[in-house]
């Protein structure tokens, strides 16, 4: 049995390429999909180098601020019989050269590395479970914390690395809805708001909205509240403990 470790994606950040696909309050009030074609470039080019299909990314339970501050948390169950390949790192940095570490400073040795670190999705939950047993603890991990031991390359205590060296990331080679297998959302206050504003002109997609704002599948940070990706792990680790920790 492993632990219940949601599928994690954080939504807001506007990329030149696709920048009517950012998700606005505007989108999300009307259940728009998550689409691959929204990536940046530098996504497009780890892809390449890699040898991975285009992908909408997600990471194993984080919520890194990085990618905006619409926090998108799906339950890990149906992603398994997905096609799509998952790492116990973030691709994109590998690909830019970011994560430090022995074999990790030439173009050829990232490749080799991802190549032989990478898993199919019908096997991430169990990587994933195991991945994340190397940190001190769950909560460690979700706050982006270093593992206790480090790996052949050095790169989870290498001084220069920051969280994604060692943030586990899921591909799905597909586009998703929003709402599709969500576990919970974690939004600003000011979002919701212009959600539900949004939503007025379709009766059926506000009553969505006030139904999963009831079965408290939205949590709204305010103002001068944490913001959302600071609010996300200690609601991620209480969604793992909800489910008797492993299932």
């Amino acid at each position: 049995m492993v632990r219940r470790i949601p599928l994690v994606r954080v939504e807001g950040k506007t990329y030149a390429l696709r920048p009517d696909l950012t998700m606005t309050p505007a989108r999300f009030a009307v259940a728009a999909s998550l689409e691959r074609e929204a990536r940046d470039q530098e996504a497009r080019d780890a892809e390449s180098e890699f040898g991975f299909a285009p992908s909408l990314y997600f990471y194993a339970g984080v919520a890194h601020p990085a990618f905006g501050d619409v926090v998108l948390v799906f339950d890990p169950e149906a992603s398994v019989t997905l096609p799509g390949t998952a790492s116990t790192f973030d691709t994109g940095g590998m690909h830019l050269g970011l994560i430090k570490g022995k074999g990790l400073d030439t173009p050829e040795g990232r490749r080799s590395f991802v190549v032989d670190d990478c898993c199919d999705l019908v096997d991430w939950r169990q990587r994933a479970d195991a991945w994340i047993g190397q940190f001190a603890s769950l909560d460690s991990y979700l706050r982006g914390d270093r593992a206790c031991i480090d790996d052949k390359t050095g790169r989870l205590q290498h001084s220069a690395n920051e969280r994604r060296a060692w943030c586990f990331e899921v591909r799905v080679y597909g586009d998703r809805g929003v709402f599709e297998d969500l576990a919970f959302a974690v939004v600003r206050q000011e979002f919701w708001q212009l959600a539900l504003d949004e939503s007025s002109a379709t009766p059926e997609a506000k009553a969505h909205l006030l139904s999963l704002q009831r079965s408290g599948k939205v949590h709204t940070c305010d103002a001068v509240g944490p913001d959302p990706c600071v609010s996300a792990p200690a609601l991620v680790a209480g969604y793992v403990a909800s489910s008797g920790g492993r299932a």
